[in-house]
């Protein structure tokens, strides 16, 4: 999903989102989740030896890929990527393998 905000309000994708039904997978602030186990949607999952169950990602499911504005006292454009973290590459992975 991408989302993007016309404010710099804080918080504004996450309550947005809640406000029509669809909060982030992870966020207990606005309606979702502390945490996402692959036993949720995986029927056959089984739990290791010790009985407990790793959450596949258990932070606040949102990532800013891009972000641009202008420098504040130059007015050039700045703009900057990040790829998406090691463990929501990894959530995305293992649901998509389920969809």
């Amino acid at each position: 999903l991408e989302c993007r905000p016309i404010t710099g309000r804080m918080h504004q994708i996450r309550a947005h989102l809640a406000a029509i039904g669809h909060p982030l997978g992870v966020d207990p602030a606005y309606g979702g989740r502390e945490f996402i186990l692959l036993s949720e949607f995986k029927p056959d999952y089984r739990v290791n030896r010790s009985g407990q169950e790793r959450p596949l990602i258990e932070r606040l499911t949102l990532h800013a890929a891009r972000i641009s504005f202008e420098h504040p006292i130059s007015g050039a454009a700045i703009s900057c990527e990040a790829p998406l973290p090691k463990d929501m590459r990894a959530t995305i992975r293992q649901l998509a393998r389920l969809a």
